[in-house]
């Protein structure tokens, strides 16, 4: 299929400023947040409604040794979030469409995504799908959540299922990572960082390679598995076909593990989680995704980021991952 030229797109979103979100934040003012058009292109801002004035710093980067980063959202900070009830498994997300987070069948909810406008429209191999903005995006150059849309009669819905893969969302969803160039697109379960029970995928724009992409791999039997590297996972090629890798995720969704598939640049990963380890104690308020472990770890908590290290992020990651015996037996 023909490229998918998504930051052209949000470029066009983000000029006319349709990529922001207003909020009270904890010292009770109300904040605009979002990105806007600056000299090398799309920047995040966060200022006060009333003054207009600049309320926090851009965000931070930070590399480690082991090549893992630490985006450190200055703004993210500022919005009050519902933390998780506690740690480990946290509670099921509700499937009935009238609990549907994105307002999927309300178009007479303003907070419906059906009355936001989207970024592109594409057929792939089996459905049509629609990119629409994150408009409070940790990325300010481009996040945007993929659902599935039908046209009939010229009136467009967006059909409600919950977020689970076949094998067609499989062929859908490496035709659209290998179209969108730029950037990168990734699925995140249930209980494996997914915060709608509505099917989507979701893309990000990335300039550069995540750690992950540098860590060895071994092969063991018929797959190929992370090696020295923090988190488990299953490696597979790029152009690896749907069928190849829907007989993996098949296997670990019918033995209901939550788990995150993350096509990168290169190559295409698929981590295992241990839905017992879904929250941390270590990481109270938090439940980390497909990015996180490809090598992301973003924080909008300052303490926080005070006591994350290379060793933290490492022992996290290896109690959030299945690897070794459970996860050979797993795919056997």
């Amino acid at each position: 299929m023909e490229i998918i030229n998504l930051t052209s797109a949000w470029n066009d979103f983000v000029g006319k400023g349709f990529v922001k979100n207003i909020f009270t934040d904890k010292q009770g003012r109300k904040v605009e947040a979002g990105a806007r058009l600056g000299k090398n292109g799309a920047e995040p801002y966060a200022i006060d409604a009333d003054t207009k004035q600049d309320v926090c710093q851009p965000p931070q980067f930070i590399q480690l040794a082991n090549k893992m980063e630490i985006l450190f959202n200055h703004a993210g900070a500022l919005k009050p979030h519902t933390p998780p009830v506690g740690a480990g498994r946290q509670p099921d997300l509700p499937t009935s469409v009238t609990d549907c987070t994105l307002k999927c069948q309300e178009a007479n909810n303003p907070l419906s995504v059906l009355n936001r406008e989207f970024l592109v429209e594409v057929a792939v191999a089996n459905k049509r799908w629609r990119a629409y903005p994150n408009v409070a995006p940790w990325e300010a150059r481009g996040v945007a959540i993929w659902l599935v849309c039908v046209t009939e009669q010229n009136k467009v819905s967006l059909p409600h299922t919950t977020q689970a893969l076949n094998f067609e969302d499989v062929e859908d969803f490496l035709e659209i990572a290998k179209a969108c160039q730029g950037w990168i697109t990734f699925f995140n379960s249930l209980h494996a960082g997914a915060s709608a029970n509505h099917l989507h995928f979701q893309s990000v724009y990335l300039d550069h390679k995540l750690a992950v992409e540098s860590a060895p791999t071994v092969k063991m039997g018929e797959y190929n598995f992370l090696k020295d590297y923090p988190a488990s996972g299953l490696v597979f090629p790029k152009n690896v076909s749907a069928e190849e890798l829907w007989q993996a995720i098949k296997k670990i969704q019918n033995s209901s593990y939550p788990f995150n598939l993350i096509a990168l640049a290169s190559k295409i990963y698929l981590f295992v989680r241990n839905i017992q380890n879904e929250a941390l104690p270590e990481f109270p308020g938090r439940v980390f995704s497909g990015i996180n472990l490809a090598g992301l770890f973003i924080s909008t908590d300052p303490e926080e980021l005070k006591r994350v290290n290379e060793q933290v992020i490492s022992t996290a990651y290896a109690k959030m991952t299945v690897g070794g015996e459970e996860l050979g037996r797993l795919l056997g």
